[in-house]
């Protein structure tokens, strides 16, 4: 394909750096999961994520010296790719959010005090931070707050164990997967 249209720019969007010709080639690596290091009990709820976490850093590696620039969301990220592949070029484009687009009623108000988390159930997402930390502020007392988790337990075996363990925390709301749309409006109320 690259050979018929012969593109000035080619921009591979999800990690890999095909084999392509360009005058210019980038690649956007997103997934930091090469570096994470899983524990046994992380291993066992999740043993493709594991194989996943062993053999990533393979995929990346083919092909990534040949790009002009490798585009990553995190300086830490930067530094241990520039360290792991031997490359200079990588830079840190942070993601930006445009809300301007979504269709909200203008009456809506953002909930008070109400914290959105949405992230796919993965053992590396810290899901059990945010309920510890929720749990603790409630047995101090403070419930003035809402904290909504795209998770609701059916995704996986990690999710089903979250949503097992801190259902009773008053102060968690477990959504589920949301379309982004629905991300927003599930942080507004009516006033």
């Amino acid at each position: 394909m690259s050979k018929k249209f012969k593109p000035y720019l080619w921009f591979s969007l999800h990690d890999m750096t095909p084999n392509i010709t360009a005058d210019k080639r980038v690649v956007y690596c997103h997934n930091p999961m090469m570096f994470y290091n899983m524990t046994k009990e992380e291993r066992k709820k999740s043993f493709k994520l594991f194989l996943f976490s062993k053999f990533y850093k393979y995929i990346y590696k083919i092909n990534i010296k040949k790009n002009n620039y490798v585009i990553v969301q995190q300086d830490w990220i930067r530094e241990k790719f520039k360290k792991a592949f031997k490359i200079k070029n990588v830079i840190v484009a942070h993601p930006e959010v445009n809300l301007g687009n979504l269709k909200i009623n203008k009456n809506i108000k953002i909930e008070k005090n109400s914290f959105l988390y949405p992230s796919f159930p993965r053992v590396f997402k810290n899901f059990e931070v945010i309920c510890e930390a929720t749990k603790i502020l409630e047995n101090k007392g403070i419930k003035n707050f809402k904290v909504y988790l795209t998770i609701d337990g059916s995704e996986n075996l990690y999710s089903k164990e979250i949503a097992k363990k801190y259902n009773q925390l008053g102060c968690v709301k477990f959504i589920g997967l949301q379309p982004r749309v629905n991300l927003i409006k599930n942080m507004v109320v009516h006033l």
